[in-house]
């Protein structure tokens, strides 16, 4: 069977929004996808719960929870995977450390009988660019992106391919093509995808066959585009967090695959140079978050309770939301955040407005930032929360914050929802696109 995915409504906001004077307003409204051949189900259980994890997430970055009860210590992350995968991801799913805003890669498809184009905007907010166009039966499956690199995963004619770009999604080439399987059944599945610590090469979850191991993989980014083996987990779903290719560390989830999903409560970490896999978080009460930051010396952890209703489509993930860092050597986790009402418990949609929460670095990766419903708050060292950005709408994902600089959607995410960017130091406001269910948006690249 294809892999199961969200379900999004077909309908389509036609009604144009007001954006600053000068800013692009073309919507970006997609068709549906259909839903066997959308993101992987990453670490959710159920479909609900799929939409409610990937709400919670979001770079870590999500709108969050009506109240701050607790603040601590010092910076953090968290990432969209959206999976997340959104894993992916994004994920997007990871925040670069480095650079200036530069453009907006992501994909869009505005006939539900149409493949999806490839586009990129100016991050400053501008005209779109069309790219490339997507051969019929072709979808989006995952994506990461790092600095002014894009990777994309994409389906054509049930065979996966991985797009790459160096030039922040102004370009791509096809850098690596899974093995295709008879008519009627799956080929190789790419679970996950994100760029290695030093952006020299991407890393995959690589599932052969259904139900067999998954292999993870790396494929290094010249010459030939070489891929090898780095790891073989027995799992068929292998969702990647990081990949630190100078010391050989490796942080994933694992999980079942072309299924309804899997609770993220079990972080690994694999030694490649001594062969050796820990658990480095676990717990049977809360699902976790996380985002690696560069050096990978610590993580960021947003933690939630987790209620059951005794049906699996029925599991609502609860407030409070714990965010936390965790040093990776000692595994010491230091509390920076909660937010939300302890006991709490979050409806998913349609039957209520969830309640998220995400965190991040900010992009000096030694601050951290965190989401709480409509506004984004810094955490410096020791100090209290300073506010960087309020917006009308719960912000559902940050893509890039900065000291001056703030580029977010508002709304609702899977749905309808508005990509900003935000001048910290003015106050000004401007919209950079409009989009709506089947907006891809990989990230926000770098110069």
């Amino acid at each position: 069977m294809p892999k199961k995915a969200r379900m999004y409504s077909e309908s389509m906001n036609e009604e144009p929004k007001r954006a600053p004077p000068g800013t692009d307003t073309n919507h970006e409204l997609p068709a549906a996808v259909p839903a066997e051949h959308f993101e992987p189900p990453k670490k959710h259980l159920g479909v609900k719960q799929k939409i409610l994890f990937l709400v919670v997430v979001a770079l870590l970055g999500g709108a969050a929870a009506a109240y701050l009860l607790v603040f601590k210590g010092e910076p953090e992350d968290t990432a969209d995977r959206p999976g997340a995968s959104q894993r992916g991801r994004q994920d997007d799913k990871k925040t670069a450390s480095a650079g200036r805003p530069d453009t907006v890669a992501y994909s869009f498809a505005s006939d539900g009988n149409a493949p999806p184009s490839l586009y990129w905007r100016p991050a400053e907010s501008g005209e779109r660019t069309e790219v490339l166009k997507l051969q019929p039966q072709s979808y989006v499956i995952d994506w990461s992106m790092r600095e002014s690199r894009v990777a994309v995963v994409i389906e054509e004619r049930q065979q996966q391919k991985i797009l790459y770009s160096q030039d922040g999604g102004r370009s791509y080439e096809t850098i690596f093509t899974g093995k295709k399987a008879p008519d009627g059944q799956l080929g190789e599945q790419v679970t996950s995808i994100i760029f290695s610590s030093d952006s020299r090469s991407i890393v995959i979850g690589l599932l052969a066959a259904p139900g067999g191991f998954n292999a993870i993989t790396q494929i290094v980014l010249s010459g030939e585009n070489e891929a090898s083996e780095l790891h073989r987990v027995s799992q068929a779903g292998v969702f990647l967090e990081g990949y630190d290719p100078i010391n050989g560390k490796l942080i994933y989830f694992t999980g079942c695959y072309n299924c309804d999903g899997n609770f993220s409560d079990t972080l690994y970490i694999t030694d490649l140079k001594n062969k050796i896999t820990n658990q480095l978080i676990s717990s049977d009460k809360f699902n976790f978050d996380i985002q690696v930051r560069e050096d990978f010396q610590e993580l960021l952890l947003v933690k939630n309770d987790r209620a059951f209703s005794g049906l699996g489509e029925e599991n609502l993930l609860g407030q409070p939301y714990e965010i936390s860092k965790l040093d990776i050597a000692s595994k010491k986790e230091t509390k920076l955040a909660v937010v939300g009402a302890k006991g709490a418990l979050e409806q998913t949609p349609p039957f209520g407005d969830p309640v998220a929460v995400s965190a991040g670095y900010i992009a000096n990766q030694k601050d951290v930032f965190f989401v709480a419903d409509k506004k984004l708050y810094a955490l410096r060292g020791q100090l209290a929360p300073s506010l960087l950005f309020e917006s009308q709408q719960p912000i559902g994902k940050v893509y890039f914050a900065g000291d001056d600089t703030v580029i977010a959607a508002t709304g609702d995410i899977y749905q309808d929802f508005v990509l900003s960017r935000f001048d910290v130091k003015t106050q000004a406001l401007a919209t950079i696109l409009n989009g709506d269910a089947n907006t891809r948006i990989f990230g926000v690249s770098l110069k």
